[in-house]
């Protein structure tokens, strides 16, 4: 236990409220503060009791008592009156993800990175070593189901972390997974991603390369997936032991795929040899990669098919990933955090999967102009499989005081050339109404955003609820 003051800069985020709760339970006093901060970390922090500020000013820095230490949240930008104010105390100040890793340097840590898919495999793995009895710690960017906490602990030897590439902050450029030094790393995949940060898709895949790769121990471990050249490449002068994992090849293969309306299973050989049959609640071909990965990896350090077997079939998935809001008047209605168009175009296949005779409308909320900017070409079909596509104004997020390099309706223009039925609808209100007055049973209204639109898939529950059946 520990009397130390640990004050943390956007403390709202998923990692950071994590970090925050996780401190407490430490015996530390946490205090924070942020900006524009939504639920629902916020309601967390202050149903713990965890005194914060929702705007950041010099003044928190002694509202509480004068800090130990200040830690840097990723949203922390330049010029933030806190961080100045603390400077000029002289308080300590690390990342984040610096503090992470002070707290778990004595723990066998895991750590899986990519540009789709690390938040579902990272829980995964942990849900499998919680099946195994192994007790084990996590980071995660969100809730999974089977915790219901972004940040555990853990009373066990192993830690898991979700690996972002993004930067550590504003003053350092660096991959938060940078920081977290494991001993075993997964890569999903390698997708140019972040373009406000990575300039080309060159120097994205060589920021996982340098500060992923080129630093795990000689006696670590590195699974990659096989079907990914991006990946391949960049794991080529790897020097430690390397796993691979893949649909078409790898050292553990995935056959006899099948979906269904409530499971997925699949065969998985491990070098050509039928190693096991799995189910998992997920749906998707992506999902499937995220499960053998997870696999490849614990089988790889010992972890039994039994514990493996049953944390597929038990896997309650993640909130905002692919999340089932509701099912009134007989349509289903998903939440899903995509916001890169390769994810886009595999979460609505998913939904194809799921429901295969079903009208699928999409609402899609693009996120920050330099990512719509740079990959407007990848979103002409990543809509393909979509009946009906609705698209509100660009989320710009950490962009709000930039000028936008594209908008909705250039969007909407380039979706047309393969899509027809795509709408450009700038205001919640319009598109809840647009699309609760089309939809009927059978049919699923499918969200797609990085902050939900102000929880836009349960007003579109609520308003079908309410609204007067149609005969």
């Amino acid at each position: 236990m520990s009397s130390q003051h640990v004050h943390i800069l956007a403390i709202c985020g998923y990692t950071t409220a994590g970090l925050a709760l996780m401190a407490k339970k430490l015996g530390y006093f946490v205090t924070g503060s942020d900006e524009d901060a939504y639920p629902p970390m916020n309601k967390r922090l202050t149903s713990a009791k965890i005194p914060w500020a929702n705007s950041h000013s010099a003044k928190n820095l002694t509202r509480w008592g004068r800090p130990d230490l200040v830690i840097q949240g990723n949203q922390i930008r330049r010029g933030n009156p806190e961080l100045n104010a603390a400077r000029r105390l002289k308080i300590p100040i690390v990342s984040d993800s610096e503090y992470f890793y002070k707290l778990t340097k004595n723990r066998r840590r895991w750590v899986v990175a990519g540009s789709h898919g690390k938040t579902t495999t990272s829980a995964l793995v942990a849900w499998i070593l919680q099946c195994a009895g192994r007790s084990p710690g996590f980071r995660l960017g969100t809730l999974p189901k089977n915790f219901e906490t972004t940040v555990e602990l853990g009373k066990g030897c192993d830690f898991v972390y979700e690996g972002d590439e993004y930067t550590t902050g504003y003053n350092d450029r660096r991959p938060k997974f940078f920081y977290f030094h494991p001993q075993i790393a997964i890569i999903n995949n390698i997708e140019w991603d972040h373009p406000d940060v990575f300039k080309s898709p060159d120097q994205y895949r060589k920021a996982f390369q340098k500060y992923l790769v080129d630093n795990l121990p000689k006696s670590g471990l590195l699974v990659i997936n096989a079907d990914d050249p991006n990946t391949c490449r960049a794991a080529n002068r790897a020097h430690c032991r390397l796993v691979t994992f893949g649909l078409d090849k790898g050292d553990y293969r995935a056959e006899n795929i099948k979906f269904d309306a409530v499971k997925t299973s699949f065969d998985v050989l491990h070098n050509n040899r039928l190693l096991v049959s799995l189910e998992t609640p997920m749906v998707g071909y992506h999902n499937v990669r995220n499960c053998l990965a997870a696999l490849a990896a614990c089988h790889s350090k010992k972890i039994s098919l039994q514990a493996i077997k049953k944390a597929l079939r038990s896997f309650g998935g993640i909130s905002r990933r692919f999340e089932v809001v509701g099912e009134p008047r007989g349509i289903t209605v998903i939440d899903d955090y995509a916001h890169h168009p390769t994810k886009v175009r595999e979460t609505i296949a998913a939904a194809r999967l799921r429901f295969p005779e079903a009208r699928i409308f999409v609402v899609y909320v693009p996120h920050t102009y330099s990512r719509t900017k740079a990959l407007e070409a990848d979103y002409v079909h990543a809509f393909d499989l979509a009946d009906t596509v609705v698209i509100p104004d660009i989320e710009p997020a950490r962009e709000r005081h930039l000028s936008a390099l594209i908008n909705s309706r250039d969007l909407v223009k380039l979706i047309k050339k393969s899509q027809k039925n795509v709408f450009y609808i700038p205001e919640r209100s319009e598109i809840i109404d647009f699309v609760t007055k089309r939809a009927g049973p059978g049919d699923v209204i499918l969200c797609m955003s990085v902050r939900g639109f102000d929880d836009l898939a349960a007003a579109i529950v609520e308003k079908l609820k309410s609204a007067p059946r149609r005969v």
